[in-house]
């Protein structure tokens, strides 16, 4: 686990401000208990479909979200989303980065928001 505050903080230069980007979740990572304890955020990879507001210059990127269920058909391989995210976490969560070295070039995001969507994006 990592301390949200450490070296996997949301580069600056990549969005100045809150970033909203449509994707495909391609991997769930580690799941994790429900907050009691401890908070534990656990990293999802999605693919950049489309940048909706603001700057992301990658084809993946990397999004924690508070307390997913990751039994519903909302967060299962394949399903596109809206996602509004910040680099800010919540003060006292640790993350869970089962994509460590990736992790480094993307940045990490915190899902503030999110609406699952249905588009055709044949040409990615």
């Amino acid at each position: 686990m990592t301390d949200s505050k450490n070296k996997f903080e949301r580069k600056a230069a990549i969005s100045h401000g809150q970033l909203t980007v449509e994707a495909e979740l391609l991997d769930i990572g580690f799941p994790v208990p429900r907050p009691g304890v401890m908070y534990v955020i656990s990293l999802m990879r999605y693919k950049v479909l489309r940048v909706i507001r603001g700057r992301y210059p990658h084809q993946f990127i990397l999004v924690g979200h508070h307390v997913p269920d990751l039994n519903s058909p909302q967060f299962q391989i394949g399903v596109l989303h809206r996602l509004d995210l910040t680099g800010r976490f919540p003060k006292h969560a640790s993350i869970l980065n089962k994509f460590d070295d990736e992790a480094r070039d993307l940045g990490i995001f915190f899902c503030l928001s999110f609406d699952t969507i249905t588009a055709s994006y044949d040409n990615q």
